[in-house]
Formats: structure tokens, C-alpha cells, sequence
């Protein structure tokens, strides 16, 4: 397919849209989603001109944390679905399901894996002064505000079906509940097949 095919196909495609008739329907959702399938001939042609694989639907990892403080080393799990993705260039999206516990990288080593959780809880230490407390009285008004302050999820770029991080860079995720958990990590890949 020659470029100036793909502008009029572009084009026609565009208009149908525009006079609300005819053509497939093109949504954010679907082009948030990676839906080049709502294109029709478009879209295959994009595809052959940018062969970017569209995102995959998440894999997911499962961590039963033992509560406050206690953190998981995600980099090996998250190594394994990047190349198993097929990615060779790209992204790799990593992201806690809840709002009490939070994803990040650390040189993961026993010191810095107290060092963390102990200066959140200097920050945001245990207490009943929280609004949180007076709203739902469960003693977890530290643990949504130490997640937000570190966030529920980072991206990683890839390279060579790879993650690109440092020597001493691993992917954790933290717990900061108060109880222990059964989490759920998305992580999803993104890139160039």
C-alpha cells in the first residue's frame, strides 16, 4: 500500500466520521485501548507503515504481603512478562491495584527495605488525628497517604525485549496497610515486536 493511498483512505475515513454516516466508529476508548482493528483498512495500513504492537491486556502478578513495611521484589516477575511479551523496544507499565500500597524502584537491599517504610511512617505516622480516621475509623488514614506520596505505579522503558534499569535498580511494591494483603500488580507491555 503506497502512501497516497493510505492519505485518501485517511481522508474518505475521516469525512464518513465527520458527516456521521458510514465508516467505523472512532472513539478515544478504542484509540486509548489500541483498537487499530475500529480503522479498518486504515488502521491495517498504519500497522504495516508503524509496526507498533498494540498494548496486550495486562499480566498480572499476585503478592500476599505481611502487612505494613512489607516489601516484594517485583523484577524478576516483571523481566519474565516483558520478554514473554515479544516487545523488543518499548515500555513496561507496572501498577498496584488499591490505594493502599504503592510500586517503585529501590536498590533492594535488607537496609533500604527498613529505611523506606520508616521514614513514610515519620512522615505519615500511625495515628487517629487523620480525616480519614473520622470518616472510616480504620486505622489506615497513613497507609493511603504514604502510598499516594510514592504512587501506585511506575513505568520502565525496554530495550532488546529487556528492562532498562541500573545495576543496583529493582521494582518494588510496598505495603502500606496495616494488615497483611493479597495485591494484585497489572503490569502491561508496550512497544515494537
Amino acid at each position: 500500500m503506497n502512501f497516497s493511498f493510505l492519505v485518501l483512505h485517511v481522508s474518505l475515513f475521516m469525512r464518513a466520521i465527520i458527516a456521521g454516516r458510514g465508516g467505523h466508529p472512532l472513539t478515544m476508548r478504542n484509540f486509548l485501548l489500541g483498537s487499530w482493528e475500529a480503522l479498518g483498512h486504515v488502521g491495517q495500513a498504519l500497522i504495516e507503515l508503524w509496526p507498533v504492537k498494540p498494548p496486550s491486556a495486562p499480566a498480572f502478578i499476585q503478592v500476599q504481603t505481611n502487612g505494613h513495611k512489607h516489601m516484594h521484589d517485583l523484577t524478576a516477575e516483571v523481566a519474565r512478562i516483558v520478554n514473554e511479551s515479544g516487545v523488543r523496544s518499548g515500555v513496561a507499565h507496572i501498577s498496584n491495584v488499591g490505594s493502599t500500597a504503592a510500586i517503585g524502584t529501590i536498590e533492594f537491599e535488607p537496609g533500604l527495605q527498613e529505611d523506606l517504610p520508616n521514614m513514610l511512617d515519620k512522615l505519615f505516622p500511625p495515628s487517629r488525628d487523620y480525616g480519614h480516621e473520622h470518616a472510616w475509623h480504620d486505622g489506615n488514614g497513613h497507609s493511603h497517604l504514604q502510598a499516594t506520596m510514592l504512587g501506585p505505579s511506575l513505568t520502565v522503558p525496554i530495550k532488546d525485549r529487556k528492562l532498562v534499569l541500573g545495576t543496583w535498580q529493582q521494582i518494588f511494591h510496598l505495603e502500606c496497610d496495616i494488615k497483611s494483603r493479597r495485591r494484585t500488580v497489572a503490569i502491561t507491555v508496550m512497544g515494537d515486536s
